[in-house]
């Protein structure tokens, strides 16, 4: 997908932004790159592909990505958890819990507690900050194409 933006200046320049799902090792790299590096730089956290410990200010990387590309390079990236989201890890909301709660708002027979899903680690460079990226990634990320990857699902993800 690709979309012009025009930045809220004096000046106006058009700007192409592609989003693209990161498949590739290195795209995912790219990804983990540039959230480690804005995380960091602004909040102190590091991350990790296996551990978490919220005293020690270490994260999970999320599984899947978002890019935000212009002119093919990454401005802006949206994670994406297929599991341990921040409600489960942190929180110990458990899958029962969450299909109690289907249950009781009458959406057990939509959804189900097996496939949360958590958008997350949303970052934009910061001499691409305020030019529209970050709005457009976010409506984006939301896509069926991004959240609902798997095709032999039948019911769709809780975000």
């Amino acid at each position: 997908m690709s979309l012009e933006v025009l930045p809220q200046s004096q000046e106006a320049k058009k700007l192409t932004v592609q989003f693209k799902i990161a498949k590739s090792d290195s795209e995912t790299r790219q990804c983990q790159s540039l959230v480690a590096e804005v995380y960091y730089k602004k909040l102190g956290i590091t991350f990790s592909e296996t551990q978490f410990d919220p005293d020690a200010k270490i994260e999970l990387y999320p599984h899947r990505y978002l890019m935000g590309l212009v002119n093919e390079e990454l401005v802006a990236c949206m994670g994406l958890y297929l599991h341990s989201t921040n409600p489960e890890r942190y929180g110990k909301v458990t899958e029962q819990e969450i299909e109690q709660l289907l249950v009781e708002a009458g959406a057990a027979n939509r959804y189900s507690g097996k496939y949360i899903r958590e958008l997350s680690k949303f970052v934009v460079k910061d001499e691409w900050r305020k030019q529209g990226i970050g709005k457009l990634l976010m409506g984006a990320s939301h896509s069926k194409d991004f959240i609902h990857m798997e095709e032999h699902q039948s019911q769709p993800h809780l975000l």
